[in-house]
């Protein structure tokens, strides 16, 4: 039994709930920056692929094929030019880390990716649309390869 005064009783009481508080906020922090260095990581790794395609290339695709072949297709022959860009301006960190990186496979899982509903009716923000989509979603796909290294 405890023979603490009410008002002894209760700061006791507010100060262990306190300390409680206080502890389960610090591991949320911790949690919280854990979570963003990691989100940091990968995000300056999907950077680091998608700025290794030359998008010049993915612009002459689109438009030196757009008039004769489907949409999917464009999307998948781009897919394929985007990997072997990365392939070839990244050699360096693909070896190092000795990822595989099947071009056929990341354009099939790009080509179901993509977002075909969202393309622009205008040519030119078309165009744009499908370099940048492209460049993005494969980007991705390569460094989820890494994440699962």
């Amino acid at each position: 039994m405890n023979h603490s005064s009410p008002k002894e009783y209760t700061y006791n009481n507010k100060t262990q709930i306190n300390k409680k508080t206080l502890n389960v906020q610090n591991k949320l922090k911790q949690k919280t920056q854990e979570n963003s260095q990691k989100k940091n990581k990968n995000e300056g790794v999907h950077k680091y692929f998608r700025n290794g395609i030359f998008r010049k290339r993915l612009f002459e695709i689109y438009d030196n094929l757009s008039d004769t072949k489907p949409i999917e297709e464009l999307v998948e022959q781009g897919a394929q030019r985007a990997c072997k860009e990365i392939v070839i301006n990244r050699v360096n960190h693909i070896f190092k880390n000795n990822i595989k990186i099947n071009p056929d496979q990341i354009a099939e899982e790009v080509s179901l990716e993509f977002p075909y509903h969202k393309i622009p009716n205008h040519i030119k923000d078309a165009r744009r649309f499908f370099v940048a989509t492209v460049c993005n979603i494969t980007a991705k796909k390569i460094s989820t390869y890494i994440e699962n290294k």
